[in-house]
């Protein structure tokens, strides 16, 4: 006995088994009706199967079911079936169809042939959910000239996609079809719980819920891990939906969201760097519990969310009037810095410059000068817009960032080779970090400026930098293990050219603690450096066996991240074998 309530009431569907069933007379009352299926099903062997149930209407349900030991019941919905568990269901969640299950779905609906490039991108496009099958069947009678094309792009509003989805949405709570309207505003590849609870303005249990029943009626693909996306066909149909005062709320929140959250990563990655969006900086540090439990936790948050970043900047760019932009390209640099994607980097930082100049706002304006220029091709281009952040800083009268301004100009002169012009920059840029009483970043300007003396030939002012540099970053309230550890590593290569026996000591020493620091932060290639400079230290005076094992440190070190300095380490291990 099969019934579909999608297009039929229980009663009826019950009357027509019956019937069916030889009973030509049957009582008007409904709850007569019920008695007598029950008894008529107590003996029989029946097989029941109730397709389309409605959510959670276990008063429609429980009734067609058969009663007879030798019966069974299939009930097959897109959500809200879990009640029935407590009545003696098992419930299962079916897994993706097999492409090959699809393909014979798609070509039983179509009532016409359909080439194989054709059928092949509709069944790829399904990604086996039966409700996307469907829908590719549809647009596959619609169109008996359907392409591939037609399976990436926009349906047609008012297209019988459309009325399905609006269908189903019909059969959900209205306050989850109002939410699917909302969530689709997003133009990202995925939602997180996180975020739709930003967007719905709820409670992470009732996001949760309301993300789990739109996945069970397959408006939302379950991703796993917290996360949820739409499929390309539904995601229009959803947000056709949404009214245009709701669109621009949920674009608001999702600035908000987005803002807060690269700055709370930053915050988590790099908590000494200075930002124009101060105020974002302010909130994040007001808020409890923290954001992020470490900074690996919070990388991995960025490379998650980076395409999100991106579709959404994108959609703010076309929509203007927001410095949205800007102030998320401020908090990326760090992420961005140690992740290094250039290709999206250059995007969102291009898109931050053109708000900035929108907005004629002198101090974002010099910000995203310096990101582009990090991000630049070439070194004159990157030197170019170096010039134009220190000029926009200098003009908005904002020290701070002129100081940031020069240390970039700085970095741009070496580079080229204008190491008269770097060190200038440096010196000038330490000199208004000391002012401001910003010790961190006059420590930073120390090291690069010893770096300059080390490449001009002026060893022992260089390691004398150095030093102090380390001294001061270990010696802040929150100390720089990293850029500490930067610094001893450029002692370290200074004292090698000098070769004192007295400074080799003192390498040695530099060595021991740089190793301490870099495994507290887990670099893994500085504490590579360092055994490396241990074991030239050792081969210095003739250690073979310490040559060897601070050799087989570092191999070991970076044998599994597959670095290219994993061959030079292994030809050395092999040399110092052999001798």
């Amino acid at each position: 006995m099969y019934a579909d309530l999608a297009h039929n009431d229980p009663d009826t569907a019950l009357r027509g088994w019956l019937i069916s069933l030889g009973h030509a007379t049957l009582p008007e009352r409904t709850e007569a009706l019920h008695a007598l299926w029950r008894t008529f099903t107590a003996h029989k062997q029946l097989l029941v199967v109730i397709d389309n149930a409605p959510r959670e209407a276990l008063g429609d349900i429980l009734p067609l079911l058969p009663t007879g030991t030798r019966c069974a019941g299939v009930v097959i919905g897109h959500h809200g079936l879990t009640r029935l568990v407590a009545h003696g269901a098992r419930l299962v969640r079916l897994a993706p169809l097999a492409p090959e299950t699809v393909r014979d779905l798609i070509t039983h609906l179509v009532d016409h042939p359909v080439s194989g490039p054709v059928l092949g991108a509709a069944v790829n496009n399904a990604s086996g959910s039966p409700l996307i099958a469907a829908l590719n069947a549809v647009l596959l009678t619609q169109n008996p000239r359907s392409t591939t094309d037609q399976f990436t792009s926009r349906p047609e509003k008012g297209s019988l996609v459309n009325d399905h989805v609006t269908q189903i949405l019909s059969n959900l709570p209205e306050t989850t079809a109002h939410a699917a309207a909302l969530l689709a505003v997003h133009p990202g590849s995925h939602l997180s719980v996180e975020l739709a609870v930003s967007l719905l303005e709820t409670t992470p249990s009732l996001a949760r819920s309301i993300l789990e029943e739109l996945a069970e009626a397959e408006l939302l693909t379950d991703l796993g891990q917290g996360r949820y996306a739409p499929h390309h066909l539904v995601h229009p149909a959803l947000l056709d939906r949404s009214a245009p005062v709701d669109r621009t709320h949920v674009v608001e929140r999702l600035c908000a969201h987005y803002r807060l959250r690269t700055a709370a990563m930053d915050v988590a990655i790099n908590p000494w760097r200075w930002r124009v969006d101060e105020e974002a900086i302010a909130q994040v540090r007001e808020t409890e519990p923290v954001w992020f439990a470490s900074a690996d936790d919070a990388l991995a948050w960025g490379d998650r969310e980076l395409p999100n970043l991106l579709a959404v900047a994108r959609m703010v760019a076309n929509l203007g009037g927001r410095p949205f932009l800007w102030q998320v390209c401020d908090h990326l640099g760090t992420y961005i810095v140690k992740r290094k994607p250039m290709t999206p980097a250059r995007e969102l930082y291009q898109l931050g410059l053109e708000q900035a100049r929108a907005e004629t706002n002198l101090l974002a304006l010099g910000l995203m000068f310096q990101r582009v220029g990090a991000v630049a091709p070439d070194r004159a281009t990157a030197r170019e817009h170096a010039e134009h952040s220190l000029k926009a800083y200098r003009q908005a009268g904002h020290q701070q960032g002129v100081a940031s301004a020069l240390e970039t100009l700085g970095g741009a002169y070496r580079a080229s080779g204008d190491l008269k012009a770097a060190a200038k920059a440096f010196i000038e840029s330490e000199r208004i970090h000391t002012k401001l009483g910003r010790q961190r970043g006059a420590a930073l300007q120390r090291r690069k400026l010893s770096e300059i003396r080390a490449d001009q030939g002026r060893l022992e002012e260089a390691l004398a930098g150095f030093v102090d540099s380390h001294r001061v970053l270990l010696e802040l309230e929150r100390p720089d293990v990293y850029q500490a550890t930067r610094s001893v590593q450029g002692a370290i290569d200074v004292a090698k050219e000098i070769g004192q026996p007295v400074i080799t000591s003192l390498l040695e020493l530099l060595c021991n603690q740089g190793l301490h620091s870099a495994r507290v932060v887990g670099s893994i290639h500085q504490q590579a450096n360092l055994y490396t400079a241990l074991a030239d230290i050792a081969h210095g005076r003739g250690d073979r066996s310490g040559e060897h094992a601070a050799l087989t440190e570092a191999h070991q070190l970076l044998e599994p991240t597959g670095h290219p300095d994993t061959v030079l380490i292994a030809e050395r291990l092999l040399e110092a074998e052999r001798r």
